[in-house]
């Protein structure tokens, strides 16, 4: 595709590009993309904001095929200046299916802005993945269309000191899919029945034009109004664009799909996406997509077991089973739907009798043991110290869903084999940390044996996202965190690989992380060696890495809480546009990887946040705070967004989208105390409270 704008004023033309301004300087605030032009060829400076539509808890806001292109032109001199902006769109529709692109079907200005629309020819392959077309339209009083170049323009004046907005809008409708590779045959992308073309898109545009612009740029506000560092702020949200890519497909019949990575490995991958965290928060509806389309319905097997690529393969694989669970309790606490649960509880259900099942295979006592797929592709046998610790999890979770729907039964019997297995994973810690107990039975198999595994306490990351409390002993946990920072971490990488050469190079020389597994007491199998899987072992995966970093935060203890916001710089330091990375696409599979989404769980923990809609309850505990004691955040809940703010005896609430209904703010900051609370200035009781968009909440003691 070639889309390109130009500037004009008089006799100077400058390509708005690099080749064209002597200083071009991006910086982002995703969604929006900002990039400032300055030239000794002109006085003017220009500004470009560049967008699609962004709105937390509105997905189809947020899944429109446009982008936005705000273009302010600042006249910092004492003369008026007459300018021109061109923007110029080829077509590309049909140019790899059939070459026969760039024809146009016609301008249009049935409204107050001009544009062009680009399509095939009605003879093309109608049903060619490309087949489809696009159209750029600008949004400016004097605005026109040039059909014949391609071009739409935007004419303005600008008084001296003044300045001038000029408004593209670029929009795509290319509705067919290649369905072969995703192995999901007669489907269409979702706005195939939403618009018949890319005019449909602009007119929906212009139509709600000021909700959309406003709405995102509240939400980049909102987001980045923090006394956190910008370096975090960044991090932990920018992984969850993997939803604005080819990685993640919503289709016309509503369902959910996604790749693990652009176009690598198939099937909303269970214990993939059960990392992730960022876009469970954003938009819970995709989860609550994923579970009742998906999980608990084509991918469910009759013995409970669910495939963990959906309907792209038939394995079943033990982490993404414990992780179902999970997500299935955070759906509940994110949901406005009274009977979302009801909906989806049998086969809920069947799914943690699964797992029970499975453990009762080797005898009940709350832990794991048999042929478990996992994760690193592999089948581990033994006691294995994550699954285990994700079966305590998904015990828990599934006690506290059973309570829910009133089976007592179900809910006792889950509460008995997780006391069992809580006492029974002791005999995994070697007094440091937790390893593998290996079946002897599989002496070929691959694993982790004895090796300080970057995963091992990951119950206990999901029981916090949860708020589950604490899942088993919590001095082994700490023990096992501290491990991974004291033989996992390193510091140089470049160093480490001169030794270890197995593995994919996800870091260079002078990037620093933490390594999935490593043997400091000694038993690294030879044998491991012969699994094309043990290369996994020495790479840095940065979706592993914030689950640890995410852990260690939440442990509140100073040393873990330094470790764990260390390795999540090292992260960000990694993908530095500095060191010549993309700090938008972390990659592991391929590219904008979807484990890479549980860097959302670092800020999470960061605040001390939890929300659960199905208690009516919100509370903070902010763990890392500015040099003078006050914290300041963005939060997202099923129904709002806003900022929370603390500041000596004083916290806030201001809610920037939505309307938030509770029955109870647990703040830590005042538990045993009694606050004042006012509402927009106004004495109000403590209780349920319901704040609308733009109320403020001040509590403060008196």
């Amino acid at each position: 595709m070639d889309a390109r704008f130009t500037l004009r004023h008089g006799d100077i033309l400058l390509p708005m590009d690099a080749s064209g301004w002597d200083k071009v300087r991006f910086t982002g605030r995703w969604p929006v993309g900002i990039v400032e032009y300055a030239s000794e060829k002109t006085p003017l400076t220009v500004r470009l904001e560049a967008f699609s539509p962004f709105v937390p808890l509105r997905l189809r806001d947020s899944s429109l095929p446009l982008t936005v292109l705000d273009y302010t032109i600042v006249n910092p001199t004492s003369d008026p200046f007459e300018i021109e902006l061109t923007g110029h769109l080829n077509n590309p529709a049909g140019q790899f299916s059939k070459q026969e692109a760039r024809r146009i079907t016609g301008s249009f200005g049935s409204f107050d802005h001009r544009g062009l629309v680009h399509s095939l020819d009605e003879h093309a392959d109608a049903g060619a993945p490309d087949a489809g077309s696009m159209a750029i339209a600008v949004f400016s009083g004097g605005g026109n269309a040039d059909a014949a170049n391609h071009t739409v323009n935007g004419k303005t004046s600008i008084a001296s000191g003044g300045s001038a907005k000029i408004r593209f809008v670029i929009a795509w409708h290319f509705p067919n899919l290649d369905t072969k590779p995703i192995g999901v045959p007669g489907v269409k992308r979702h706005y195939a029945k939403d618009f018949a073309n890319a005019r449909e898109v602009i007119d929906h545009f212009r139509e709600n034009e000021k909700r959309l612009v406003g709405e995102t740029h509240d939400w980049v506000a909102c987001w980045n109004d923090s006394t956190l560092p910008q370096w975090l702020l960044d991090r932990t949200i920018l992984t969850a664009n993997t939803l604005q890519t080819q990685n993640c497909l919503l289709f016309d019949n509503g369902r959910f799909w996604a790749w693990e990575g652009i176009g690598c490995c198939p099937g909303t991958c269970g214990h993939v996406w059960e990392y992730a965290q960022g876009h469970a928060r954003l938009f819970p509806e995709i989860e609550r997509n994923i579970r009742e389309n998906t999980d608990y319905k084509l991918a469910l097997n009759a013995d409970g077991s669910i495939r963990f690529r959906g309907t792209n393969a038939g394995t079943v694989a033990i982490d993404a089973q414990c992780g179902y669970v999970l997500r299935t309790l955070r759906d509940w606490q994110l949901s406005d739907d009274p009977d979302y649960l009801k909906r989806i509880w049998e086969p809920a259900k069947s799914a943690i009798r699964f797992l029970v099942g499975f453990d009762r295979q080797s005898g009940l006592d709350g832990l794991l043991d048999g042929r478990q797929h996992n994760t690193l592709d592999a089948e581990w046998y033994g006691k294995v110290h994550v699954l285990c610790s994700m079966y305590l999890a998904a015990l828990r979770a599934g006690e506290e869903l059973a309570i829910t729907m009133e089976d007592e039964t179900l809910a006792g019997e889950l509460r008995r084999t997780y006391q069992m297995g809580r006492r029974n994973i002791a005999t995994l810690f070697d007094g440091e940390f937790y390893i593998q107990i290996e079946d002897p039975a599989h002496a070929d198999a691959i694993g982790v044996g004895t090796g300080c595994y970057i995963d091992q306490v990951m119950g206990q990351f999901w029981a916090n996202q949860l708020g589950l409390g604490r899942l088993y002993d919590g001095a082994h946990q700490k023990s096992a965190l501290r491990a991974l920072w004291k033989y996992n971490f390193v510091p140089e990488y470049g160093s480490f690989r001169q030794g270890f050469k197995e593995g994919r190079h996800y870091a260079g020389k002078g990037d620093s992380g933490l390594l999935m597994c490593t043997w400091p007491k000694g038993g690294l199998r030879e044998d491991f060696k012969k699994h094309w899987q043990y290369a996994y072992f020495n790479e840095f995966m940065t979706g592993f890495e914030y689950q640890a970093a995410a852990h260690m935060v939440s442990e509140r203890d100073a040393d873990l809480v330094e470790h764990g916001l260390a390795i999540a710089r090292a992260i960000h330091d990694r993908y530095s546009a500095e060191r010549g990375r993309n700090p938008y696409n972390e990659i592991e599979c391929s590219d904008h990887y979807a484990r890479a989404g549980s860097s959302f769980a670092v800020f999470l923990a960061i605040c001390g946040f939890h929300y659960d809609q199905s208690r009516r309850l919100l509370s903070f505990d902010p763990v890392v705070r500015a040099p003078d004691g006050s914290f300041k955040a963005p939060f997202l809940t099923s129904s709002a967004w806003g900022t929370y703010e603390e500041n000596g005896t004083t916290a806030s609430l201001r809610i920037g989208w939505g309307t938030l209904d509770i029955d109870k703010l647990d703040l830590a900051v005042f538990r045993g105390k009694q606050p004042k609370a006012t509402l927009n200035g106004s004495e109000t009781p403590l209780g349920n409270l319901t704040l609308h968009k733009g109320d403020h909440l001040v509590l403060e003691l008196p």
